[in-house]
C-alpha cells in the first residue's frame, strides 16, 4: 500500500520539475516579521477553517432537510429575522 502511494507521488514530482523556473526559486527581499506572520495567520486560519463544514456535517441529523442559510451582513441579518414568511 505504501508503494502504491510513493509511486505516483515521486512520479508527479519528476514530470512537474521539468516545468520549474529556477529564477522564481530566488529570494529577490528579505520577507519581514509583520509579513511572515501575515501568512502564518492566514494559513493557520485556512487550516481551521477546513475541518469546521466537516465537523458540522457529521451533526446532521437529518440531510435531507432543509437547513437555514446564514445571513452574511447585518443588514441581511435583520432582513432574514424580521421578514414575515411566505
Amino acid at each position: 500500500a505504501t508503494l502504491g502511494k510513493l509511486v505516483p507521488l515521486i512520479v508527479l514530482v519528476v514530470l512537474a520539475s521539468r516545468f520549474v523556473d529556477p529564477a522564481n526559486l530566488r529570494w529577490t527581499i528579505e520577507p519581514t516579521m509583520a509579513s511572515v506572520g501575515a501568512a502564518s495567520l492566514l494559513l493557520f486560519y485556512a487550516f481551521l477553517g477546513v475541518d469546521t463544514p466537516l465537523c458540522a456535517g457529521g451533526e446532521i441529523k437529518a440531510p435531507g432537510a432543509p437547513c437555514p442559510r446564514p445571513c452574511s451582513s447585518v443588514w441581511e441579518r435583520c432582513w432574514c429575522c424580521t421578514s414575515p414568511s411566505s
